[in-house]
């Protein structure tokens, strides 16, 4: 062969990780501007607000740990699962693909000599097109599992989103805080942690859905 063919192994390498914290409480405040009349320096003074910050002392807090609460959810594990067997099949796929290539560029090679430029400008074009296939495969692949693993984070961050409200109907907590072991808020009181009551509610109100599903 005038130029040699060559095969870029393509390695799948998807590292599934805890998904990341989702803001499960979190609000945001939209703040209204208040335009100054047209062709005027006209200042906007701000309204003064009064704040109860003795009110804070008498708030019920709540927190849990994220990290506990999704390697014990069952919904997120069986969702996880199933993202392991998608990708293990995806896999499974590429790597037919490659072996295919690979032995066929084998093939080539052992006959290049004996080869005409004809024959040898017709196998680089159909090395080029396969190696063009494993790079879509590999793209597609990318895209499903990325797809997948935000329908997983909508999913659970949903499920537990409307949990909590109804577990806060009953305990009627002012604030509940998610909290991370990489995060930035250190909890003093394990009496507040309620990671353990939420865990039993939603495999509860998990294992209740599928059966009714079935």
């Amino acid at each position: 062969m005038s130029k040699n063919t060559t095969i870029l192994l393509v390695v799948w390498n998807i590292a599934l990780t805890g998904l990341a914290a989702w803001g499960l409480l979190g609000r945001s405040s939209a703040k209204d501007a208040v335009p100054a009349d047209e062709g005027t320096a006209a200042e906007v003074s701000a309204p003064v607000i009064v704040r109860d910050t003795g009110a804070l002392k008498e708030s019920r807090l709540a927190y849990f740990r994220l990290d506990s609460l999704m390697s014990e959810c069952a919904l997120f594990n069986d969702k996880n699962a199933q993202m392991q067997n998608t990708v293990r099949n995806l896999q499974r796929k590429l790597e037919a693909e490659e072996a295919a290539a690979q032995k066929r560029y084998e093939e080539i090679m052992a006959n290049d000599a004996y080869s005409t430029q004809a024959e040898r400008e017709k196998n680089q074009a159909e090395m080029e097109e396969r190696f063009k296939k494993l790079q879509e495969l590999q793209a597609e692949g990318e895209d499903k599992i990325a797809e997948m693993q935000a329908n997983v984070a909508r999913e659970v961050s949903q499920e537990v989103d409307e949990y909590l409200r109804s577990y806060n109907a009953q305990a009627g907590f002012d604030f509940i805080f998610s909290i991370r072991g990489d995060g930035q808020i250190w909890v003093g009181n394990d009496g507040l942690n309620i990671t353990r009551e939420l865990v039993t509610g939603l495999n509860a109100r998990y294992r209740a859905s599928k059966g009714t599903k079935k």
